[in-house]
Order: structure tokens, then C-alpha cells, then sequence
């Protein structure tokens, strides 16, 4: 099931029927996501330790050796976005390659974060350039970019950093173009990759080929 607020900013949302479409994440694609809040539960008492998959059993008590319980992790997050996401530093060259697709391409930001934080994420991104329309989604991506591809009627690349990600795309909104995109040098070695992705890149540079090759522009 698609989240429900995340189909109602699509329906509202304005797009040209025709135009390719780019639909990107946000966290470790257009901005610092693990590091920044590897530090902020640093100031916390907190060690993150991405060597495991799980966000909960990364988080570790400084104090104890405690490992945080799924719903301590997941507050500790939310609380994060609420107080950070105006915080949250641009990833290299992500504004510029962006600006330049956006001559032959729509592009739509297709960000998990909680629904009380689009606002800020709407204001952080806009200051660096990304005056994209920002929907807000949790859980699986997948349906909410069919819905996009559907009303975009034209070629669509999903880019993201998530593998997870990648797959809902894959299972949901077959016929969008997949690439992942990990633009943080420290997270990168931890994130698993998707083996269903058209292309797997570390950064913006780069990337701009592939996703003109992906939205045939």
C-alpha cells in the first residue's frame, strides 16, 4: 500500500505529461545523511556502527556498551530529522549536474523522512540549489513512483542510495530506470548494493551519463 500522504502529494503534484522525469532520494544522494547523524549520536552518547545492516543494532551506548532497542533507534531518529534536517550538508555536485538535466528533464525529490519534517527539508535543499518538488514518503518507494511514472507518461529514472529501495522500485515500477547513487565516501563501503540496478555509481559527476542514457535525453 502506498503511503497515503505521500499519494496525496502526488495527486497534487504538477507534472508534463510527456517530459521525462527523474525521481531522486534525497539522504546520501542530494545531502550528508549517516555521517551527519553519526555525530549527532555522538553528542548523545551514542556509537554508530554501521558494519551491521540493521539501524537499531548499529546504535550502541557509549556509556554501557548497550545496543539500542528497535523503538530507542527509531525515536532517536525521528528526533534527529526534527532538529537536523536544516542542518544537513549538500553532496558534491548534485545541484549543478541536476540543473543541468532539468533543461530536458522534470525532476521530483522522493524522500523517506517524516511528514513533520518537509518543511525543512523543502528549505534546506532549496539553499542549495534544489528548488525541486519534494514528496514525502515511508516505506517501500515502489508504488509511489509507479504513481509518478504513470502520471509522467515518459521515461523515468529513480536514482537512490538504498538498495532496498532500488528493489521496491524494481518489484512496483518496473519500466523506471534504476540507479543507485551512494555520494558519501564513508557510508559507502557499508550500504549493500542492489543487483537491479541499471548502474551503480559513487557520485554526481559520473553520473550524469547514466542517467541521460536512462531518460534518452
Amino acid at each position: 500500500m502506498i503511503d497515503p500522504i505521500a499519494q496525496s502529494q502526488i495527486d497534487d503534484l504538477k507534472l508534463t505529461r510527456g517530459r521525462p522525469l527523474l525521481a531522486v532520494d534525497a539522504d546520501e544522494v542530494l545531502v550528508y545523511f549517516l555521517r551527519h547523524f553519526r555525530d549527532y549520536a555522538d553528542q548523545i552518547g551514542w556509537t554508530l556502527n554501521l558494519t551491521t545492516k540493521r539501524l537499531d543494532s548499529a546504535l550502541i551506548k557509549r556509556a554501557t556498551g548497550r545496543v539500542a532497542a528497535r523503538d530507542e533507534a527509531w525515536a532517536m531518529l525521528e528526533t534527529f530529522f526534527r532538529v537536523e534536517t536544516l542542518s544537513q550538508q549538500p553532496i558534491a555536485a548534485a545541484a549543478e549536474v541536476l540543473e543541468r538535466l532539468s533543461a530536458d528533464a522534470q525532476i521530483v525529490v522522493l524522500t523517506n523522512i517524516p511528514h513533520f519534517a518537509r518543511e525543512d527539508r523543502i528549505r534546506n535543499l532549496g539553499a542549495f540549489g534544489h528548488n525541486w518538488p519534494v514528496i514525502t514518503n515511508s516505506g517501500g518507494k515502489g508504488r509511489a513512483l509507479d504513481l509518478l511514472y504513470r502520471k509522467a507518461a515518459a521515461r523515468t529514472v529513480f536514482v537512490d542510495d538504498s538498495a532496498t529501495q532500488l528493489d521496491s522500485a524494481a518489484k512496483h515500477a518496473p519500466d523506471v530506470g534504476r540507479v543507485q547513487l551512494i555520494g558519501c565516501d564513508w557510508a559507502r563501503p557499508y550500504l549493500p548494493r542492489s543487483s537491479d540496478v541499471q548502474a551503480c555509481i559513487g557520485g554526481w559527476r559520473e553520473a550524469e551519463t547514466a542517467l541521460r542514457k536512462g531518460l534518452e535525453i
